[in-house]
């Protein structure tokens, strides 16, 4: 059996299709490289559509080196938070695990209820782009989110 496997890392995306019972590359590896963007000096995010892009180029460039995949295997850069809309389309950049913005929540929750809630939630020993803090953060950065994309603003 052939797979197309796909690696999502933080600065690229690598491709192969590889035979499972040899546990080796039928072809070449496929790197498309990706740049985050950093608008502040805490943030590291990427537009959805450069993600995307990179995703699919480097797919296709393994599938066309070796053909014959049976199935996909995806393994994804660290956790990010994705927030989709009603049709399931982003609604702003991924904020990768690099980004640091939810910081001052981070702080706020440790001064309030102490470290162990932190460490509990596995965010230790400040969380970066991937919690409920860091859709706060995005909350409170953010004040032109409108029902229509399912966010309430505070």
């Amino acid at each position: 059996m052939r797979i197309l496997a796909l690696d999502v890392g933080t600065s690229s995306v690598k491709a192969a299709v590889l035979d499972v019972a040899a546990a080796s590359p039928v072809g070449p590896v496929a790197r498309v490289p990706y740049d985050l963007d950093h608008p502040t000096p805490d943030a590291a995010e990427v537009p959805p559509e450069r993600l995307w892009s990179a995703v699919t180029a480097a797919a296709r460039s393994a599938a066309r080196a070796a053909e014959g995949a049976e199935a996909v295997g995806l393994s994804c850069l660290a956790p990010a938070l994705v927030l989709l809309d009603a049709a399931d389309r982003p609604l702003r950049p991924v904020w990768t695990h690099l980004d640091r913005r939810a910081r001052p929540a981070a702080r706020q929750v440790w001064a309030a209820v102490g470290p162990e809630f932190l460490a509990a939630t596995g965010n230790r020993p400040l969380p970066g782009g991937i919690s409920v803090l860091c859709y706060r953060q995005m909350l409170v950065e953010d004040r032109t989110c409108s029902a229509a994309s399912a966010i309430t603003c505070t």
